[in-house]
């Protein structure tokens, strides 16, 4: 009978021990495929928070099209924030002093990987060396508030050349000083904007910063507006009077014009 006791016990401890085993298996398993199950998300370049979008950088190239005399322009997207970002190709535009001159046709979405790049080759097509040497070229992303490059294309119109020169300006370098020529200078007599002190007169009031210190220095296409207290770029206007401020986008001169409050041409 003792005997009988004890086998019945020992047969009852296997069992029990073997349903720990599968349930602590079972758990270890769920755990691993709830941690394999999660997946960084994408984020749309428009939904990104004003400091994010400073850590992508747009650079652009352009080939001249070997059957015709036009040029392709591909854009190197960089990012380098911590953030997984999409792109819709078809919704970047080259404007040339606030005129779409051309737009992409590439409806392939495209993401960067967080510290990554890709390059869109040939972004836009057929583009005329008069546009590229144009004034005032800025690249959009959706809409105006998106301003994303403001490239510089030193075309040569000799014909026998077939190479160009790629500079370009991000929309978060886009303040910086960057090497000018006659070719993307627009001429003294033809600008809305003429003086340092009309640039920092229209920031403020497009933006209503009011208190402060700013300045204005020329640059390539117009002036860059600096915080003199911290000695940062924040914001940049065109010779055209367009106004592109870090905190709201952009505000065009027309709309300055046309503005209930603080509206109006710029001071003489």
């Amino acid at each position: 009978m003792k005997k009988s006791l004890v086998a019945l016990v020992s047969v009852s401890l296997l069992v029990l021990a073997g349903c720990g085993a599968n349930n602590s298996s079972s758990n270890s398993s769920s755990s691993s495929s709830s941690q394999t199950s999660v997946k960084k998300e994408n984020t749309d370049y428009q939904k990104l928070s004003s400091s994010d979008k400073k850590k992508i950088k747009f650079d652009l190239t352009s080939v001249k099209d070997k059957d015709d005399n036009n040029y392709d322009v591909s854009m190197t997207i960089n990012n380098k924030s911590k953030k997984n970002v999409s792109f819709d190709p078809t919704q970047f535009s080259l404007l040339v002093d606030g005129v779409q001159r051309a737009t992409s046709d590439e409806d392939d979405k495209v993401t960067v990987k967080a510290v990554q790049q890709i390059t869109i080759d040939e972004l836009f097509e057929d583009v005329s060396a008069d546009v590229l040497n144009g004034e005032n070229i800025t690249v959009e992303y959706i809409n105006k508030k998106n301003i994303v490059a403001k490239p510089s294309f030193n075309i040569t119109t000799d014909s026998a050349s077939d190479e160009t020169a790629e500079t370009t300006n991000s929309s978060n370098d886009s303040q910086e000083t960057a090497a000018t020529s006659s070719t993307n200078q627009a001429p003294q007599d033809n600008r809305v904007v003429k003086r340092a002190d009309q640039a920092a007169d229209l920031f403020r009031r497009a933006t209503g910063s009011w208190g402060g210190y700013i300045d204005a220095t020329e640059t390539n296409g117009g002036w860059q507006i600096n915080d003199t207290d911290s000695g940062e770029s924040i914001g940049f206007v065109s010779y055209a009077g367009d106004t592109t401020a870090d905190s709201n986008g952009t505000t065009t001169y027309d709309e300055m014009l046309h503005a209930e409050q603080n509206g109006g041409p710029v001071k003489p």
